[in-house]
């Protein structure tokens, strides 16, 4: 109950609260990986491989956003690149907060 009641608040969260909505269905789905579920069903125990795999997709993906965002911005920083306006009028990438200890 507690992880529908936290997906719903995630996908109907207006922009502004969305963060704080998607927080909490982080935190709901970390609880329920770390139980584990030991007297599952078959069908159950199926879903909860598939969310970990999931899980480490993601943690793939925040990883290579966070070293991109970081290699753009140490090129965004040379002399050359600046002088020559060699990024043109795109904006400069930023990261953003993850959490890493839910997943």
């Amino acid at each position: 109950m507690l992880l529908t009641g936290a997906a719903y608040q995630a996908r109907d969260a207006e922009i502004k609260n969305r963060s704080m909505a998607e927080s909490g269905l982080s935190g709901a789905l970390g609880l329920l990986l770390s139980d584990g579920l030991p007297h599952a069903s078959a069908s159950e125990q199926a879903l909860l491989r598939e969310l970990s795999a999931l899980t480490e997709k993601i943690r793939i993906a925040i990883a290579l956003h966070t070293d991109s965002v970081s290699s753009t911005q140490m090129v965004r920083k040379k002399f050359i690149v600046r002088a020559f306006r060699l990024a043109g009028t795109a904006p400069l990438p930023v990261t953003y907060e993850f959490e890493s200890d839910v997943l």
